[in-house]
């Protein structure tokens, strides 16, 4: 979901920060092995053996990314085509806000096999009209990926933090009076599932759009 999603994006100049946590061989020659119409850059941990390696994947990706706005994107997320551009106008409109979090359209499925046996519901997160109050009193969910944030002040991820790393990253952002956007346009598309990853599919070029372990990071100047 996530590579054919960022080559389909109608604004091309940002840059893809992969990390790949466990090392795994088929991320890693997906990265090494093709061409990109975007700069990228990647690193890799191992598994650790304390705290949650999403968090340092994070953490190690706005280290190495260069541009000015940092989004967040897991293997199991793909952006709308013109989420960069989006993005892009909404901040040089907005100057004044340390970040900005998009609509996702979500849908937990039920996998068996690696196969689809059930499609769940969709819904629409947050809900138009819904408040960062809201999301302080968990009264409405924030999910990072696509969640795009200044770099410069930016707070690290907490390790520490497992089921609840996205609510305490999102307490550190509106800390001390930083403002956060919330919009009412869908850009973000989640399909979880009960074994907690995508579906692999292929694309027609034969770039595997799944890479397993692996937390990017995109960058993009204002």
């Amino acid at each position: 979901m996530t590579l054919p999603s960022l080559l389909n994006q109608t604004y091309l100049d940002f840059e893809w920060v992969v990390v790949n946590d466990g090392q795994d061989a088929t991320t890693r020659d997906l990265l090494h092995n093709n061409s990109f119409p975007f700069q990228t850059r990647y690193r890799e941990i191992e598994h650790p053996l304390d705290g949650f390696g999403l968090c340092m994947a994070r953490n190690l990706g706005l280290e190495t990314a260069q541009g000015d706005l940092i989004c967040y994107l897991d293997d199991d997320n793909a952006l709308r085509p013109a989420f960069v551009s989006t993005i892009m106008h909404w901040f040089e409109q907005h100057p004044c806000y340390f970040g900005l979090l998009p609509q996702q359209w979500r849908r937990r499925d039920v996998i068996r096999d690696g196969q689809v046996v059930k499609t769940g519901k969709s819904f629409i997160s947050p809900q138009t009209g819904d408040t960062i109050a809201d999301l302080i009193a968990q009264q409405s969910w924030f999910d990072s990926n696509g969640f795009t944030h200044q770099r410069q002040g930016a707070p690290l991820w907490n390790p520490d933090y497992r089921v609840f790393c996205n609510y305490e990253f999102c307490l550190q952002c509106v800390a001390g009076d930083q403002k956060i956007g919330l919009t009412s346009q869908v850009l973000v598309d989640y399909v979880q599932t009960s074994e907690g990853k995508s579906v692999a599919r292929t694309m027609d070029n034969g770039l595997r759009s799944y890479c397993r372990s692996t937390s990017t990071v995109l960058s993009m100047l204002e």
